[in-house]
């Protein structure tokens, strides 16, 4: 188990019981998909830097799709 999964920090995807969440990407002109980790509480990872919310990416939920 990594670090991330050890420290509780990463939310879990209800599809699969995993880490890998699905995301949605989409600009003007593109639309895409991705996978990645969902960290609900980032400001426990990156303290002051916490990065800002990204407006073009979104969480594919099971029941959209």
């Amino acid at each position: 188990m990594g670090a991330l999964q050890a420290s509780g920090m990463l939310k879990r995807s209800n599809e699969e019981d995993t880490y890998i969440c699905a995301f949605e990407v989409k600009s003007p002109h593109r639309v895409c998909n991705l996978k990645g980790l969902m960290l609900p509480e980032s400001q426990r990872l990156f303290a002051d830097n916490v990065p800002v919310n990204n407006p073009w990416l979104r969480l594919m939920s099971e029941k959209s799709n």
